[in-house]
């Protein structure tokens, strides 16, 4: 019988580059677009798991929100 612990190899190191262009928080808002669970997403942002379709588009979602977000206030501003 095995007692050993199973330890998460890292199997789509590209992810890691996303991961570092989000924000805190920025994961559960991405499993709430993509109705998944927010450890899926993390595992997926860690590069334990394949980001899904779903998931890129909600990734993309969320940067385009936060585009026009940014561009509003930036009107806002030189007004």
């Amino acid at each position: 019988m095995k007692n050993k612990k199973s330890s998460k190899e890292v199997k789509f190191p590209e992810n890691r580059k996303i991961s570092e262009k989000l924000l805190k928080g920025d994961r559960v808002i991405i499993a709430k677009y993509a109705n998944l669970a927010s450890g899926t997403i993390a595992d997926m942002m860690y590069g334990y798991r394949r980001i899904t379709d779903n998931v890129a588009r909600a990734i993309i979602r969320l940067m385009k929100e936060r585009e026009e977000l940014n561009e509003s206030l930036q009107q806002i501003i030189n007004q």
